[in-house]
This record gives structure tokens, C-alpha cells and sequence, in this order.
């Protein structure tokens, strides 16, 4: 594991850690709330686009600016339709779409990188799959209701039940949330995997992760 440390880019490690972080954390600035995820992509973004802009080996490629466009045109069209809010909801869905692009179209190069960018996601899924036992333990939002008595703010939704047992959200606002995160990336992680042993580990491990949530939108995926 320390050697995907030491081969994945500084900026991805803090990005993928970010998705872990509850939004109790979270950056208030008047009314918009910058989650933890979000302040990554503020920070990295110029950083990643002036590797696209000047470096020769990621430099912008035609296939590039469709997703720059999108990111300018979703971010206009919900700003139409809805004035300052859409702006806001606009304006946040680009930053994630966009940011997450260009973050690894700057800084995953090769393929040893690749690898060890998902190592270090495959770290964080066990983070929040230890967080989301939890939760199934303990039938509560254990995460979030302990940051809440000390730094405030709403209180979660009463814990749902399924099949008779606790939907975990983990770190994360919803189940939903929590399984898909650990669900998306099952394929990828799978296919890049070169070593049989870890790979049939790794995917029992975001299974039961996934299988947590108790949510059919990953068990779906999954499957």
C-alpha cells in the first residue's frame, strides 16, 4: 500500500480521500455549502488545467472540450431556468463532472499510476465499509450523529431497515451515496488488477462493502 502511495500523484490521494470525508465538514460560505470533495477540486482544478495547458505529455486534446463545454453549458442552462439557485446547482455539478475529469486526464499518465490510484480508492471503499459496519451495528448514523452533537447542524433521517437490516450510509449524506461509491469502481478495479488473488479479494470486499447500503441502484451495478 505504501508503494501506491508513492506512485499516486499527491492531488488524486487528496481527491479520492475527500469523498470519504462527511459533509459535516463541510466549507459554509453564505449560502452555499462546499463539501470536502468540492474544496479538493477548488484547490487542484487550476493545477490540473495548467498541466493540460503546458505540459507537452497531457496537453489538450480535441476529445477535451466537449467536457469543457459541457461543464459551461449545464452550469448556463440551470442558471436560466432558475436564476441564482441554478447557478449554484449548475455550478457545483460542473465542478464535480469537470474536476473529476480533468484531475485524471492531467495526473494518471500510464498505467502503474492508474493501479495505484485505485489501490489507494480501494482504501478508502474499506474506510467507509469500517464506518458502514458500524452503522449496521449499531442501527444509527454513527459518523454523522457523533459530528453533529459537536459541530452542529441537522439531524440525519431516522435509519431505514431492510430485509432486517440497518441501511448504512457510512461518511456519506445516503445510502444510496455510500453503496454506489463502493460499487462504481468494482469493474474497473477488477479489470486492473493483474494478480488473481487480490482481485478475487478485492471484489468480495466491495461486494459485502456495496451490499451494506442495502440499495438495489449498486447491487444492481454489481450485477
Amino acid at each position: 500500500m505504501m508503494d501506491a502511495f508513492r506512485k499516486t500523484p499527491a492531488p488524486i490521494i487528496l481527491v479520492i480521500l475527500s469523498f470519504i470525508f462527511p459533509t459535516e465538514l463541510s466549507l459554509v460560505v453564505g449560502d452555499l455549502r462546499l463539501s470536502p470533495h468540492r474544496v479538493a477540486f477548488l484547490v487542484f482544478l487550476p493545477f490540473a488545467f495548467y498541466r493540460l495547458l503546458l505540459r507537452p505529455d497531457c496537453r489538450l486534446k480535441l476529445y477535451d472540450l466537449p467536457f469543457i463545454a459541457l461543464a459551461f453549458w449545464q452550469t448556463a442552462i440551470f442558471t436560466y431556468h432558475a436564476g441564482t439557485d441554478g447557478l449554484a446547482f449548475g455550478g457545483s455539478w460542473a465542478l464535480e463532472s469537470l474536476g473529476g475529469y480533468a484531475l485524471a486526464r492531467a495526473y494518471i499518465r500510464d498505467l502503474d499510476t492508474l493501479r495505484a490510484a485505485l489501490r489507494i480508492l480501494f482504501l478508502s471503499i474499506v474506510i467507509a465499509a469500517s464506518i458502514a459496519t458500524l452503522d449496521t451495528m449499531t442501527t444509527s448514523y454513527f459518523t454523522h450523529e457523533f459530528l453533529r452533537q459537536a459541530l452542529g447542524g441537522e439531524p440525519m433521517p431516522p435509519v431505514e431497515l431492510r430485509q432486517g437490516f440497518a441501511r448504512a450510509a457510512a461518511t456519506f449524506d445516503h445510502p444510496i451515496h455510500y453503496g454506489t461509491y463502493c460499487a462504481a469502481m468494482f469493474a474497473l478495479v477488477w479489470l486492473a488488477e493483474p494478480q488473481r488473488t487480490w482481485r478475487y479479494f478485492r471484489a468480495g470486499v466491495m461486494g459485502v462493502a456495496a451490499f451494506l447500503a442495502m440499495s438495489s441502484a449498486p447491487l444492481l451495478s454489481l450485477g
